[in-house]
């Protein structure tokens, strides 16, 4: 059981069905974005963990973040997805996007899911998806995720 000061010790805090990694990144995020991500955990069912939501310019660098993030804005969240299945990982994008959620994004690793409100760009109408940062390194991603951006889009 997670006491209060497992949280202060360990950096994370619990809302409801939400752990987030770092317990100072929250009061920066929108409250939007927030209570998007709690309202998809509970009505998937699921346990969700915010690896990454606001970021400071310098963090935004150190982290590798591109120029004029989201997450500066507090206006993203990087949702690890270690341990869900392709169908889970399309069920929490299909329940995000339905909250105003524009953006997805996957990394090499495979160990968490971008998401962030940002513009859509130009010809998209439903959702951007990005591989590696980039659109265009869509055809690198797993076909499961192209799958869900043909679905979606």
């Amino acid at each position: 059981l997670k006491t209060r000061l497992d949280t202060v010790l360990s950096g994370t805090t619990t809302v409801g069905n939400v752990t987030y990694r770092h317990s100072d990144q929250i009061a920066k995020m929108s409250s939007k974005l927030k209570s998007n991500i709690s309202e998809v955990a509970d009505v998937l069912g699921m346990k969700l963990e915010v690896t990454s939501g606001y970021r400071s310019e310098a963090a935004n660098r150190k982290a590798g973040g591109a120029k004029g993030s989201q997450h500066v804005k507090g206006q993203a969240a990087d949702i690890s997805i270690v341990g869900m299945t392709p169908s889970q990982i399309g069920r929490l994008v299909k329940e995000l996007q339905k909250r105003g959620v524009k953006r997805f994004g996957m990394y090499s690793g495979n160990t968490a899911l971008h998401i962030d409100y940002g513009d859509l760009g130009l010809g998209r109408k439903n959702a951007h998806f990005m591989f590696d940062k980039y659109n265009a390194n869509m055809s690198r991603s797993p076909q499961w995720f192209k799958n869900l951006e043909k679905e979606i889009r």
